[in-house]
């Protein structure tokens, strides 16, 4: 390149770009330029100076190099719009993370201030309260927050019903009670007030009192089995011989029924000796309830029978407790098994028993696995009480 070319392409470029012939005398040569001429690209920076250089060829042969110089303010104003776009970036993101988290922490406070403010109310007023801070709000989310909110929604709901019931069972046996206390305290002043010296009076009174003695006796007897009636003793687990058990029970309440002048039978229509698991004496005592009732109701002159089955296909065993009495209406089936019920205007206090034995009878069976139901007898004549419970292995003959 010589110099008349070199100086029209100079000429031609910005004042910041500069072509430097090969032969080029100057002694203002930079290093990039050095380099350059020498075949190689070079930069360097010189404080507030950045240069740079790459060879010009020509044949393969180095004739020359482009210089460019430019100075470093054109950089510090890219960084520092870059900084600025950061910092704007990096404020709009904070505000964001921050109002995302103060809305997540508030979505999960909410529901912990709920249970915080029903756990408080429970506190203060009770199961039974009707405060609007006591209705607990079931959130619908899938969470670990939300399954503890449902888990203390269902504890409150099993507490409650508990109580309800415990209430119910006061308010009852309250009035059981009440009854046969009244009689004993008018049989008392009745003797106090001079009926005692006259012989056909005290002697009616005193019988009044033996016998409501014995109902107060009966009915403290009957809360205590009820009370226990869901307890596992130590022999819970142990093998028993339902037709073994039966002829017991049947044995037991002989006398009974042949005071009521009725025939009382076992029957096994399979001859076959199922095992079932359980507690012997919390059985036997579900029986006696069951036959207990039947007897209540026959007639003089009837028969009750206590009949063994095996449902091979179920793998239970089914004993059915069969009465020829008035019977129970459909719609009365369910609730014998109630606390104090009686739904035979026919039995009456003198002949039935404080309403429980129904009900000790079920609460035995439920903690035990097993079912107990009362179905129409034959010809729709008469009383099954059914209890059915799973077999414990084989039958044997």
């Amino acid at each position: 390149m010589n110099g008349a070319s070199q100086n029209q392409v100079s000429a031609a470029l910005a004042t910041n770009i500069r072509v430097v012939a090969s032969a080029d005398p100057r002694g203002d040569l930079s290093a990039p330029v050095i380099r350059a001429l020498q075949g190689f690209e070079s930069s360097s920076a010189h404080g507030n100076q950045l240069v740079a250089a790459a060879p010009v060829r020509s044949n393969s042969a180095v004739v020359g190099a482009v210089e460019v110089r430019s100075t470093l303010g054109n950089v510090d104003s890219v960084l520092g719009d870059l900084r600025r776009q950061m910092a704007v970036a990096l404020g709009v993101g904070a505000l964001v993370a921050g109002a995302l988290g103060f809305w997540r922490a508030r979505s999960v406070a909410r529901p912990i201030h709920r249970l915080t403010v029903s756990a408080r109310s429970l506190a203060t007023n009770g199961f039974g309260s009707a405060q609007p801070d006591h209705v607990l709000v079931m959130p619908r989310a899938n969470d670990e927050l939300a399954e503890l909110t449902r888990a203390f929604g269902d504890m409150r709901t099993r507490v409650q019903r508990e109580l309800d019931r415990r209430d119910a069972f006061v308010a009852d046996a309250s009035h059981e009670l009440r009854t046969p206390l009244a009689s004993i305290r008018g049989a008392v002043e009745i003797l106090q007030d001079g009926g005692a010296e006259r012989p056909e009076v005290r002697q009616r009174f005193l019988g009044l009192l033996q016998v409501e003695t014995d109902r107060l006796l009966d009915l403290v007897e009957s809360l205590l089995s009820l009370e226990t009636a869901t307890g596992h003793g130590s022999s819970a687990h142990e093998q028993v011989d339902v037709q073994g058990l039966v002829d017991e029970v049947v044995h037991q309440l002989q006398p009974l029924a042949v005071g009521q002048q009725i025939e009382l039978v076992a029957l096994n229509t399979q001859s076959c000796r199922p095992t079932i698991q359980g507690d012997g004496k919390k059985l036997g005592q579900l029986l006696v309830n069951l036959v207990d009732n039947a007897l209540a109701h026959a007639p003089a002159g009837s028969t009750v029978s206590v009949a063994t089955s095996v449902i091979e296909s179920a793998h239970i065993c089914r004993i059915d407790v069969i009465d020829d009495g008035p019977g129970v209406a459909a719609a009365d089936r369910e609730r014998v098994f109630d606390r104090f019920v009686r739904v035979d205007s026919a039995r009456s206090r003198n002949i039935g028993g404080a309403g429980l034995g129904l009900a000790i009878a079920r609460t035995i069976a439920d903690a035990r696995g097993a079912t107990i139901e009362l179905l129409a007898g034959p010809n729709e004549h008469g009383t099954i009480a059914r209890f059915e419970v799973p077999l414990l292995a084989e039958v044997h003959s």
